[in-house]
This record gives structure tokens, C-alpha cells and sequence, in this order.
């Protein structure tokens, strides 16, 4: 067998494999008996007529197509070992160069290879947020709007009060074009703050010309807007709004209190209630910042590294992809269809559309995975299965609605602790590049001891040397 090698620039190879007729003729023999067994020949049972019989039959095209995908089932696995080939999927059959001699051209996608650079050089400043007095006061805020009650007083509007009222508005100057009318005479419940906003309706300041108003008076306001306002036909118009207060309720927080603090949970006191509050949002706003952070330092790491992987590779990539975005449209009681006819496109222009997100999730996976090799990151065995039952129990009731058969049941495990072992060891990994980056350790320093499990490959690098070549097909979900 005579193979010539030659490496391609997208990470594949081609092999051109020959090899001399003897294995070829046995092939078609071997063909012979294979249809024989599948078509009635008569005078002779399944299996059973000689070769010249079948032969004539079945004509010499139909056996040496059947031959030829024995023989190539046979010579791939084999020129694969010979030439030390680790291919990242199945092979395709590119091209049959001859028969006589028998001569054939693989296209093999190699495994993806991630060179990275000085990656504990990187140094980011780490710098989270943190919580100050003002934020704490602003949840306790709203604490206290909860609890707040509203009732009808008998006197003049004060701040903090809600007020029920018509109101009317009108151009003081009516231009060419514009219409006098405003604001149609309508219902409004307005809260009089102390403050003013800049879009408060109908204008800044109106809620606090309405202090000392009582049921039933009613007031005239002018207000003229100003050049740049937002809505361009009001532009340094001239208006007169009419106001005419309906009812005046009072809104009353709770006293902010030790009492306060136990409507609200199992707090003894104002000041535990205020430390609460203080940790849960420094926790919250540190895990947003480590999320943020840890992709800053992802994405100099990348910059550093150098990835090479097959085209094969990203296509899964993309098929996972649109696959979660067809997820979400199911959710949403939508198809794939609907939206793509929505966005007046075809499913060519999303897998283009999406490739940019691919690529970026596909590069940041392996080079997650090439650190977690260099930093000898592992992954607890009882965390795994910890985390795995958790999954599980989530996943139960789904289950057992769907009656899923043994054979299903057994695959959808499977996936879910290799999931739950993946997104562990990333998480890991991204802690440890968190602490490289900032600073907190040491760059010699090894990672703490673990029990060790296996640690899984990406959900789409799964190969077999062994595996039988693929013909050309299309790509998934491709336009007819």
C-alpha cells in the first residue's frame, strides 16, 4: 500500500492511498456474497449463486461500488496507523482517483492544536466593586415602599404624598401646523417627590408645583419647553396645563426601625438586617466582576495563543448554536421556520450570522481545556456526583413524563456528567487564571490536591481512528 501525505492549511490532511488489485478482486468477491444474500438469483438460494452468476445478474457496476466501500472501510483505519494520523472525526472520501490501479484521496480533519504562549504573564488589575453605604440605604428603600401604606388625608398636598387629578394642557400660542390641544383632559396619579426628573410627565417639576393644593382646587401651570427637549414638536413651546386635584393621599413608610427589620426576616436588629444586605450584594457584585474579569483575562490569553482546529469542528459548533437557539424558540412557542421568515432569511445566512459566536465559544473552550492540562486542574469525584444528582433530580420529573426509553434514559445520564464534569473543570480553570491574573498567587504555585477523575474531552472532539470514511453530504440544516 503506497500512501502520500500531504497537510492542507485548514488543519486536514489528504491522503492519497493506492494499494494493487488483489485486494480490490477480493473485495468485489466479498461484495458478491453481500448483495447475494439480499437479492433473490434464480435457481440458487440467498447467498448461494457463484460469482460469475451474480455477476451477471447484478451487473459489474452495482458489485464494485459495494466493492469499493469495502475496501476503503478496510485501507482507511490502516493508512491512518501507518502514517501516525490522530484524526479529530471521521474521515471523507474525497475522490476515487483509478481503480486500476485502485487509488483513492481522504480529506482527514486533524485534532485541534493550542499553543499557548506566556499565559502567567498576564497581570489584570483586580478591582470589584464595592458596596457602599448608599447602595445598602437604596435596597432598604425599597424595603420600605413595600411596606408602605396609602390613605386619604384631608389637608393640602406635602411631599411624599400621592395625589389623584385631571389634568389638561394646551399651547398658550398655536403656530402653523401645530395643534393647540396638548393633553386631553385625563386621570393622573402623581407622587410628589422631591425632586425633579427629567422625564417626568408632562414636564420637569410638575409633581412639586402641585405642593399645597387640596380636594378639589384646581391650579393653572405654565411651563415653556425648552429647544433641545426630546419630543420635537414641543421645542420651546409655550403650554398651560390645568390641574385639578381629585383626592390627596398620604404615603407612609415604616418606621426605619429594629421592627422594621423583623417584618422583614428572621433580623434581631436594624444594624444585622443593614449587614445582610451589605453581604448579599458585595457577593452579588463580586460574581458579576469575576464573570467580567475572568473573560478580560480569557481574551489575553487567546491573544497569546495560537488555535488550530478543523473546519468539521466548527461547523458542530454552529449546529449547537442554532440547535440552543432553537431551544429558546420552542420555549417561546415558535420554530425555526417562523423565524427565519421573520428575519426574511435562510438558514444559510444564520449558520453565517452565528459563525462569529462560534468561533469565539469554540476558541475559548479549547483554551480552557489547554489550561486546565497546564495548571493540572482536577475535579473532585464527590463534587461530580454531588452536582450530577442535583442535575438529575432537576431533570426527573421531564423523565418520567416523557417515558423515555432505556436505551434514552441511559444516553441523557451519560451527557449530563460529562456536562457536569466539563463545566466544573471550566470553572475551576477559570478560577485558578482569575488568581494567576490578579496577582493573589503565585505563578510556580501548583494547584491544591484533589481527587483526580477523568477529565472529559469537548463534547465535539469525540474521534475514532477506526471509524469508516464519510462521503461528501451536506452540510446540517444547509438549503436544499
Amino acid at each position: 500500500m503506497k500512501i502520500e501525505t500531504q497537510e492542507l492549511e485548514n488543519h486536514q490532511i489528504k491522503l492519497t492511498v493506492e494499494t494493487t488489485a488483489e485486494p480490490l478482486d477480493a473485495a468485489k468477491h466479498q461484495a458478491a456474497r453481500k448483495l447475494a444474500r439480499r437479492t433473490k438469483i434464480p435457481g440458487f438460494r440467498p447467498g448461494k449463486a457463484p460469482y460469475g452468476m451474480i455477476l451477471r445478474h447484478l451487473g459489474e457496476q452495482a458489485i464494485l461500488d459495494e466493492a469499493i466501500e469495502i475496501l476503503v472501510n478496510d485501507i482507511y483505519p490502516k493508512a491512518l496507523e501507518e502514517e501516525r494520523v490522530d484524526p479529530y472525526g471521521p474521515g471523507e472520501l474525497e475522490k476515487i482517483v483509478s481503480i486500476d490501479p485502485p487509488k483513492f484521496e481522504f480529506l482527514v480533519p486533524l485534532k485541534p492544536r493550542i499553543e499557548i504562549g506566556d499565559y502567567k504573564s498576564v497581570r489584570i488589575p483586580y478591582e470589584p466593586k464595592q458596596i457602599a453605604a448608599s447602595d445598602v440605604d437604596e435596597v432598604i428603600d425599597n424595603l420600605r415602599e413595600r411596606q408602605a401604606f396609602i390613605e386619604a388625608v384631608d389637608r393640602p398636598a406635602a411631599t411624599g404624598d400621592i395625589l389623584s387629578l385631571v389634568l389638561s394642557g394646551k399651547r398658550k400660542e398655536v403656530t402653523e401646523g401645530a395643534e393647540a390641544e396638548i393633553v386631553k383632559e385625563r386621570q393622573l396619579h402623581v407622587l410628589v417627590k422631591d425632586s425633579e426628573d427629567d422625564l417626568e410627565y408632562p414636564f420637569p417639576g410638575f409633581a412639586r408645583s402641585l405642593v399645597g393644593l387640596s380636594k378639589g382646587e384646581a391650579r393653572v401651570l405654565e411651563h415653556t419647553f425648552p429647544e433641545d427637549f426630546y419630543v420635537e414638536n414641543l421645542r420651546s413651546a409655550e403650554a398651560e396645563y390645568t390641574v385639578r386635584v381629585e383626592e390627596v393621599k398620604s404615603h407612609v413608610l415604616p418606621e426605619l426601625d429594629d421592627e422594621f427589620a423583623k417584618s422583614i426576616g428572621e433580623y434581631a436588629t436594624l444594624d444585622e438586617l443593614r449587614a445582610a444586605i451589605q453581604s448579599e450584594l458585595q457577593e452579588q457584585a463580586t460574581a458579576e466582576y469575576d464573570d467580567e474579569y475572568g473573560e478580560q483575562v480569557l481574551d489575553e490569553v487567546i491573544k497569546l495563543t495560537n488555535i488550530k482546529y478543523p473546519p468539521q469542528m466548527l461547523e458542530r459548533e454552529i449546529d449547537q448554536v442554532i440547535e440552543q437557539l432553537e431551544e429558546r424558540l420552542q420555549q417561546q412557542k415558535l420554530d425555526m421556520s417562523l423565524y427565519l421568515k421573520s428575519r426574511k432569511m435562510t438558514m444559510g445566512d444564520l449558520r453565517e450570522e452565528v459563525k462569529p459566536v462560534a468561533e469565539s465559544r469554540l476558541e475559548k473552550t479549547l483554551v480552557m481545556l489547554e489550561l486546565s492540562e497546564a495548571e493540572a486542574i482536577r475535579i473532585d469525584a464527590e463534587e461530580v456526583q454531588e452536582e450530577t444528582n442535583r442535575t438529575m433530580d432537576q431533570l426527573s420529573d421531564y423523565m418520567e413524563d416523557r417515558s423515555l426509553p432505556k436505551r434514552l434514559e441511559q444516553e441523557v445520564v451519560s451527557n449530563v456528567v460529562s456536562n457536569v464534569m466539563m463545566d466544573m473543570l471550566i470553572k475551576k480553570t477559570m478560577v485558578r487564571m482569575r488568581d494567576l491574573a490578579s496577582g493573589r498567587i503565585a505563578a510556580a504555585e501548583q494547584s491544591e490536591e484533589s481527587t483526580p477523575v477523568e477529565t472529559p474531552p469537548p463534547a465535539d472532539s469525540t474521534a475514532d481512528t477506526g471509524e469508516k470514511p464519510k462521503k461528501k453530504r451536506k452540510k446540517r440544516n444547509e438549503e436544499p
